[in-house]
């Protein structure tokens, strides 16, 4: 084998690993290059509502509105609506001093959970100023609610009570 030969594989050889790092690494870039897009598409600052001692945003849509609960100086949990810089206070009529919102689709649909007088988790819609709970077996399993798409579409957990402790 010449001289000639042996830099002809070896430059072959380097082109090769090149060419696999690249596209090793390939979509790793465009991950990080959405994910950098996206953080820069919303921003939206909280400002905590007065007598809270914990702000908590899980949710947010296009329009920026955003969904989430916050711990108020008495222990209470309460969920929010947070939008055009205001916050709507999300209370479960009835909950035993727990509600959390946790999902908003783009029609303002907000989807969470609640600790109910029998001490187990409901599900619940918020639609409009209005409320509508939202279990699956209920009595027989604990219900929360984390995202809602634009077609209605619900997503959470359904966790039997018998295992709950």
């Amino acid at each position: 084998m010449t001289i000639e030969q042996m830099s002809t594989g070896y430059k072959s050889q380097r082109l090769r690993l090149k060419l696999a790092i690249l596209l090793f690494l390939a979509p790793f870039l465009v991950i990080l290059r959405t994910q950098s897009a996206l953080g820069q598409a919303l921003k939206t600052q909280l400002n905590a509502p007065r007598n809270t001692t914990g702000t908590f945003p899980f949710g947010v849509n296009t329009s920026e509105a955003v969904v989430g609960s916050y711990v108020n100086t008495s222990g209470a949990t309460s969920g929010f609506l947070y939008v055009d810089g205001k916050y709507t206070t999300l209370d479960y009529p009835g909950s035993d001093n727990f509600t959390r919102a946790s999902g908003i689709n783009d029609f303002n649909e907000v989807v969470g959970d609640f600790l109910g007088s029998d001490n187990s988790c409901h599900g619940y819609t918020y639609v409009g100023g209005a409320y509508m709970q939202y279990d699956v077996d209920k009595a027989v399993a604990s219900t929360s609610l984390f995202g809602i798409n634009n077609a209605g579409h619900l997503v959470g957990s359904r966790v039997p009570l018998d295992t709950l402790v």
